[in-house]
């Protein structure tokens, strides 16, 4: 129940602080986590860095810095994304003693279903993308784009 509280309570602020039509100059991104006003002008976290004379990705705690030291490198965009989820854990996980094997194991399970969960985010973003450039191809070149714009087959 906190947590559901807690996770509605961050989304209340985010909302009360970032308008509707909100989204990165650079990038177009309208997520309310990621977004931030930079004077007049809305960035996502990444294009920020990127402005900033920054690396666009971070390193991740897979499991959490209190389960296992091991990070990756992901783009910083998903890494703020997961990072929000992982606030989400029930409180009997968070905090418990990491030498407990089940307490390891749920907490590996969440992170890859929390990781699946925020892509499949970014995959409607890049197929919502693709589509757009298609109907453009199209109106351009024609239903040949491909053999317009010479480009190989895709499948030999």
């Amino acid at each position: 129940m906190a947590q559901a509280l807690d996770k509605a309570v961050r989304q209340a602020r985010r909302k009360s602080r970032t308008p509707t039509d909100a989204r990165c100059a650079d990038c177009g991104v309208t997520n309310p986590l990621l977004l931030h006003c930079e004077g007049e002008t809305w960035r996502c976290y990444e294009c920020a860095k990127i402005r900033r004379g920054q690396r666009p990705d971070e390193a991740h705690h897979i499991l959490g810095k209190d389960v296992h030291p091991k990070t990756v490198d992901i783009p910083a965009n998903l890494h703020r994304i997961i990072s929000d989820v992982q606030l989400d854990l029930p409180e009997e996980l968070r905090g418990r003693s990491v030498r407990n094997p089940l307490v390891w194991i749920i907490r590996l399970l969440c992170a890859v279903r929390d990781f699946g969960q925020a892509i499949v985010g970014f995959l409607t973003g890049c197929i919502n993308w693709l589509a757009r450039l298609l109907a453009r191809l199209e109106a351009h070149f024609g239903a040949n784009w491909a053999t317009a714009l010479e480009l190989p087959p895709l499948f030999e």
